[in-house]
């Protein structure tokens, strides 16, 4: 799985080497911008942000944050938040499931720092095995769109390409609508200025406020900073003032104000997005570490996680002092993980200078111990990514 910033071109990569599952295929955020992807190879999808920490060769994940379950193997992801959809699968999951013929719906709930979800009856079955649905989308309409393949035979080396099974010609789009619930009409996005755009995001439709950002990363920034920063002085939703942050990162242009307010804010998923921005703005905030020193005594573990993985952007030698103070504080299996990670990314900046940090006697056995140990040997009987397919 890769991070791309087309502002940049810097490219990062997580989950080498199949960590979290082989053939990523769909990755979606929920509205407080946490990160989700789906493996294509198996019946897991993951909650990401743990494992956000760019180092050559990570520990296993799939254990530690594989959610999404379903039988046999799906693909696919997308975040329902219309309208035109029932009330009752709001902020739910959902998923194609090419293999086995179906399309899912699975219920997000909190675990600690992290997440798990819940299968809820399947939302299509089909009998026909040509039924594949390899791609899932909730359209501007406010309908379920499922991209669906149309293949009787799918597969590498299980069936002969030159099978006459296979269906090289059809390809079908499924569109799927709510009894009594009228579909939503969108504003003329495309016709809009800079200054209209950011009005926008206060929409309940995620479709409309996910273009409203898209037509604002592309439009020219001075225009768009310039309509950004008239919104920020007269809004205090916590919530709006998050999705307009990621309009400044989209800018590469730091706000310190705003993102005080973010740390600030009465709500702990904006409060841990804030902790993200202040790693991804590390190398421009004179005050990043400070920052994230109070971040990570925060009281939500879903802070906590998101300061320790933030910490990695930090390159500089103390940023292990404040990650490792996560050991002072209840953790479960997705802090442990991102720790772990992230003692791994900084140690060529902390290992030289180690005897000159301000750690206490337990954080300085627990960076140690990571730190010297040796590397992990994979099994000899993983599967591999070519054998791994449907």
């Amino acid at each position: 799985m890769w991070r791309l910033n087309p502002r940049t071109q810097k490219m990062e990569g997580y989950f080498n080497g199949g960590k979290a599952g082989h053939n990523c295929w769909g990755v979606a955020f929920d509205d407080f911008a946490q990160v989700f992807h789906k493996s294509g190879d198996r019946p897991d999808g993951y909650c990401t942000v743990p494992g956000m920490v760019g180092i050559p060769d990570p520990d296993e994940y799939n254990r530690v944050g594989n959610m999404f379950f379903t039988n046999p193997k799906t693909t696919s992801l997308d975040f329902i938040g219309t309208r035109a959809l029932p009330d009752d699968v709001q902020g739910c999951a959902l998923i194609g499931g090419y293999f086995g013929n179906v399309v899912e719906l699975h219920r997000v709930q909190d675990d600690r720092s992290g997440f798990k979800s819940e299968q809820l009856p399947k939302l299509l079955r089909s009998i026909s095995t040509a039924f594949r649905p390899v791609d899932v989308s909730v359209g501007p309409d406010g309908a379920m769109y499922l991209a669906d393949w149309f293949n009787p035979v799918i597969g590498h080396s299980q069936a002969s390409s030159a099978d006459p099974e296979r269906d090289r010609t059809n390809g079908r789009i499924w569109r799927i609508t709510a009894t009594g619930r009228a579909g939503v009409k969108q504003p003329d996005l495309a016709g809009m200025k800079p200054a209209e755009l950011p009005g926008q995001l206060r929409s309940s439709e995620r479709w409309t406020r996910y273009q409203a950002k898209q037509l604002l990363f592309d439009a020219p920034s001075d225009e768009v900073l310039k309509a950004a920063d008239a919104f920020i002085a007269v809004e205090n939703d916590e919530h709006l003032l998050l999705e307009i942050c990621g309009v400044f990162e989209a800018h590469e242009s730091p706000r310190p104000a705003l993102l005080a307010r973010r740390l600030a804010a009465k709500d702990a998923r904006v409060r841990a997005y804030g902790a993200r921005v202040v790693g991804n703005w590390a190398d421009r905030l004179p005050d990043a570490l400070a920052l994230l020193g109070k971040s990570i005594r925060d009281g939500h573990p879903r802070v906590r996680l998101e300061t320790v993985v933030a910490c990695a952007h930090v390159r500089k030698p103390e940023a292990i002092e404040v990650a490792a103070q996560a050991l002072d504080s209840p953790r479960d299996r997705f802090i442990d993980y991102a720790l772990t990670q992230v003692v791994k990314s900084l140690k060529p900046q902390f290992l030289p200078v180690m005897k000159q940090l301000k750690l206490t006697d337990a954080h300085r056995a627990f960076v140690t111990k990571i730190a010297t140990a040796a590397p992990m040997v994979e099994h000899p009987g993983r599967e591999s990514s070519m054998t791994c397919c449907a």
